[in-house]
C-alpha cells in the first residue's frame, strides 16, 4: 500500500507516541472497557517516560465514539518537540481491532499496525447494477463510512418484448437502446470515482445484460480493475451476506496476487543485482538516498525497530509498503525494489561503505528513549 495520504506528517525532531488500541464497543459494557484498555496504554506511556501532558491530549480522542458498528480499532500517533510543545498528530479509525495492541514511546513512529490494516482491507469499489443504473459504493480502511451513489438512468424502456411485429421490434430496440444509454450513464460516475480515489479492485455484480453493456462503456482504467462477482446486485431477495463473502473472497485474491507481484518483481531485480538491495544496512541506505519504489517488509517482523524505522522512511519518500507473512529468502526479514540504482548502491555482492546506515530526520538521534531499545 502507498502511504501518500499522510504525507504532510512531519515528526522530524519529535518524541513520538504510537497507539494502536482495540476500541471495539460490543454490549452494554462496551464504553467501560475501551476505558480500562485505554488506562494500561496510558500507564504504559507514562512509564516508558511520555510526557503527562501528550497523554492527557490522546485520551479523549482515544475513547471518543467511532461510526463503525461492531469491531474496530484505534491508531494514534502523538508527538513532543525539542520545546516541549505536544500534539496529536494522527487519529485513524482502523476497520478491525489490532491484533496486536502496540503503545510504543520512541522517536520514530511505528505505523505497522496502519500498515495491517491498509493491506488487508484495501480501498475497492462495488458496482450492483440492473438495466436501470447501478448503486456505486466505494470503501476505504480508514474512512468510518463508505461512500454511497446512485445512478439511475432517464431511460425507461428497459424489457424486450416476444414476437416479430415490426412494433414489438422498434421496442426491443429501444429496450437495447435504454440499457445501453443507462450504462454510458453509469459508466461516466464510475470512471470519474475510479480516477480520484485509485481503488485496488473494481468489484462488479448484477443483471447480466447490464454488465455486459457497462462493460462496453467503462474506460480502461475502470476494465482493468473489474472483477465479477457471482452473488450481489439490485434484485429483490439478493442475499447480502453471500455478496460480502464474495467481496471478501476476491478482495483476498487481489491482495495475494500484489504480494506476489511484489516478491516477483524483488526477485528479478535482485537476481540481476540491479534496482532490488535486502538487508537491514542497504534498505535503511537506499530509503534516506531516496531510491525506494517498494518497501518489503516481513510482518510480524524478524526486528521491530528496522521494520518502524524503514516504515517512517517510506512514509518520508512516497514509497509503497508490501508486508509479507512468510520472508525468509528476505536478509533481516527487509528487502526493496529501487526506482535506480548506482554505484553506491548496496547491493548483496558489494561491502558496506563509509557512511553507510546514517539517515536522517527520524532515525537513530542518540540520547533517545526507544520502546525498540530491547527488541531483536
Amino acid at each position: 500500500m502507498r502511504l501518500d495520504r499522510w504525507h504532510d506528517l512531519d515528526l522530524t525532531d519529535r518524541q513520538v507516541a504510537t497507539v494502536a488500541l482495540d476500541v471495539s464497543r460490543q454490549g452494554p459494557e462496551g464504553n467501560h472497557e475501551i476505558e480500562l484498555r485505554w488506562r494500561a496504554a496510558r500507564t504504559e506511556l507514562l512509564e516508558s517516560g511520555a510526557p503527562k501532558g501528550l497523554v492527557d491530549l490522546l485520551e479523549p480522542v482515544a475513547v471518543r465514539r467511532d461510526r463503525r458498528a461492531g469491531e474496530n480499532g484505534r491508531f494514534l500517533i502523538g508527538s513532543v518537540g525539542s520545546d516541549g510543545d505536544a500534539r496529536v498528530d494522527l487519529d485513524v479509525s482502523l476497520p478491525e481491532a489490532p491484533d496486536r495492541e502496540r503503545i510504543v514511546w520512541a522517536d520514530v513512529p511505528d505505523l505497522l499496525p496502519l500498515l495491517r490494516c491498509g493491506q488487508k482491507y484495501p480501498t475497492y469499489v462495488t458496482v450492483e447494477a440492473d438495466r436501470a443504473g447501478a448503486d456505486i459504493t466505494a470503501y476505504s480502511s480508514f474512512d468510518e463510512t463508505p461512500a454511497r451513489t446512485t445512478v439511475d438512468g432517464d431511460h425507461d424502456v428497459l424489457h424486450k418484448v416476444p414476437g416479430g411485429a415490426s412494433s414489438q421490434q422498434r421496442l426491443q430496440r429501444r429496450a437495447v437502446d435504454s440499457w445501453e444509454r443507462n450504462a454510458d450513464e453509469v459508466a461516466a460516475e464510475l470512471d470519474d470515482l475510479v480516477r480520484r480515489v485509485r481503488p485496488t479492485a473494481v468489484l462488479v455484480a448484477g443483471d447480466d445484460r447490464a454488465l455486459g453493456a457497462l462493460r462496453g462503456s467503462v474506460s480502461d482504467l475502470v476494465r482493468g480493475r473489474s472483477r465479477l462477482l457471482s452473488s450481489g446486485g439490485r434484485a429483490a431477495g439478493t442475499s447480502e451476506e453471500a455478496f460480502a463473502e464474495d467481496v471478501r473472497r476476491h478482495l483476498d485474491a487481489v491482495i495475494d496476487a500484489d504480494i506476489e507481484a511484489c516478491m516477483d518483481r524483488f526477485r528479478e531485480q535482485d537476481g540481476r543485482q540491479e534496482r532490488a538491495v535486502q538487508g537491514r544496512s542497504a534498505v535503511l541506505d537506499s530509503l534516506g538516498r531516496g531510491q525506494v519504489d517498494t518497501l518489503l517488509l516481513v510482518d510480524p517482523p524478524v526486528n521491530a525497530r528496522t521494520s518502524a524505522e524503514a516504515a517512517a522512511l517510506a512514509l518520508r519518500t512516497d514509497a509503497q509498503v508490501c508486508l509479507l507473512p512468510d520472508g525468509d529468502e528476505l536478509a533481516d526479514g527487509i528487502a526493496a525494489v529501487l526506482r535506480w540504482s548506482d554505484s553506491e548502491t548496496q547491493h548483496d555482492s558489494a561491502p558496506s561503505m563509509p557512511g553507510h546506515g546514517e539517515r536522517p530526520g527520524w532515525a537513530g538521534r542518540e540520547g533517545k528513549t526507544s520502546d525498540f531499545a530491547n527488541e531483536p
